[in-house]
């Protein structure tokens, strides 16, 4: 721009793009350069496409679509008790319509909610699936997968990842053999091994059934029954003075507690069962003198009656002769009684259970329930109680371990119970008889000859005849 020209008021600049760099035509064509940089677009373009590379390798993934779960209990029964799981499956899935729902208790302290009265309008029925009962296995499934849903994350991809490389924790045959190697275990322990001592390799000394219940707390953690699913089973199979020992009744929740109590029995206690168990009932030292010492001490069994022969001939003939009185036993032939007659007494088993049953039922049905037991029909005893001789049971359940005052199993029988007192109250007899005996038993004396028969010895059954002839005379 010339100077004359920005003295001119009138003129205006143009100040458009390419005024400097674009040439005039009269300059002439300029020479082509090669283009070194890009031009605004693509430098545009080529940042946008960078911002997008990287924003994808730093943006945070989207989370994933939730499932819309609810919360049903599943309901088993295992050892006639109702067993219940509550699990998450998804609303839309078979389990959900085959299942109720799991309803949260309600708090102790809310009142409890009115009742809900029953709507006019027809609902969908509410599922009402029976409990399916469970076997042994089934239950120890039951508890390793509540068990695994309950574990960490970490432990479920290790589980996961060995199921999917092939392996298998446990499957259920080899849960049978390793229940069978541990019921074979539990055979090994023998009366005998109760409280006898053993030395290990480190010269410590220990009680063998103590150190068999710790190789049975290391079986059952290889399986591994977390539960204690086989601790009744294994129980059953126990010497007899070893069911004694754990009282029979009481519920052992763990292996641990297994071990526990088996390292709890006392000597003196193990002892004091060997001492009953070895020693004879109290009405077996009773010799056959004795016995017949009783009979002959007893009452005749029928007392004579007038005959109508001698009688006056005044006397009506309707009270001629009296009623047959009925033959009065005594406490030694109801002993006799009752010793053929008792019903073999049976363990506390599954096998001893059956036979038990069939015994009430065969009892039933040849008395009744009206019958009351005695020593020629005797009641059966239930499995696992006390001996008909045994002192120290509770009168409840005729369980040892406990009195009646603090007794919380189910009462025996009513028939049983009647059984009980009646053996009860002959052997007390019995043995009181031959204790008394015992004490009046003169020491042994030298044998006299004896004296000649006095005439007095000879007329005394003469007397006595006549004697019972008057009585007679005078009825």
């Amino acid at each position: 721009m010339s100077d004359s020209d920005a003295e001119d008021p009138d003129f205006v600049a143009n100040f458009g793009p390419d005024t400097e760099d674009t040439p005039s035509p009269e300059d002439g064509p300029s020479s082509k350069r090669p283009r070194t940089t890009s031009s605004a677009e693509e430098m545009s373009r080529a940042k946008k496409l960078w911002k997008s590379f990287t924003a994808d390798g730093t943006a945070s993934p989207q989370p994933p679509q939730l499932q819309n779960l609810v919360k049903i209990q599943k309901r088993f029964m295992f050892a006639a008790e109702e067993t219940t799981q509550v699990v998450e499956v998804p609303a839309d899935s078979s389990e959900a319509t085959k299942w109720p729902l799991w309803t949260p208790p309600p708090p102790s302290s809310i009142a409890p909610k009115p009742r809900i009265r029953k709507s006019k309008t027809a609902l969908t029925s509410t599922p009402t699936t029976k409990p399916r009962k469970l076997s042994t296995l089934d239950k120890s499934a039951l508890d390793w997968q509540v068990h695994v849903n309950n574990a960490s994350t970490e432990l479920q991809h290790e589980l996961h990842a060995n199921r999917k490389s092939g392996g298998s924790f446990l499957s259920k045959g080899g849960e049978f053999e390793a229940g069978e190697d541990l019921m074979s275990e539990a055979k090994k322990l023998k009366a005998e091994d109760i409280g006898a001592q053993t030395t290990d390799a480190g010269g410590v000394v220990q009680y063998k059934h103590v150190v068999w219940a710790n190789t049975m707390k290391e079986i059952a953690e290889r399986i591994p029954d977390t539960s204690g699913a086989f601790i009744p089973q294994v129980r059953k199979v126990l010497p007899q003075i070893m069911q004694e020992l754990l009282e029979p009744g009481t519920t052992i929740a763990s292996w641990a507690d297994f071990v526990t109590k088996t390292a709890a029995i006392k000597a003196d206690k193990i002892d004091f069962i060997r001492a009953r168990d070895t020693q004879k009932p109290k009405w077996q030292p009773i010799s056959q003198r004795q016995q017949a010492t009783i009979l002959a001490h007893a009452p005749n069994a029928q007392q004579p009656y007038p005959s109508s022969r001698i009688c006056p001939p005044h006397m009506p003939p309707q009270f001629a002769a009296a009623p047959a009185a009925r033959p009065q036993r005594t406490p030694a032939e109801r002993l006799s009684e009752l010793q053929r007659n008792i019903l073999p007494h049976q363990p506390d088993t599954d096998a001893g259970q059956n036979t038990y049953n069939t015994q009430v039922d065969t009892w039933t049905a040849q008395h009744g329930q009206s019958a009351g037991p005695n020593e020629y029909r005797p009641y059966p005893l239930h499995p696992g109680s006390a001996a008909l001789d045994a002192r120290g049971a509770c009168f409840n359940c005729a369980m040892f371990g406990h009195i009646g005052s603090q007794c919380t199993n189910p009462p025996m029988p009513k028939l049983e119970g009647r059984f009980r007192r009646i053996a009860a109250a002959i052997y007390r007899y019995i043995v009181a008889q031959a204790s008394r005996l015992n004490e009046e038993e003169p020491q042994a004396e030298p044998v006299h000859p004896m004296p000649p028969q006095t005439s007095t010895t000879l007329t005394r059954p003469h007397t006595t005849l006549q004697h019972t002839s008057r009585a007679c005379a005078a009825i």
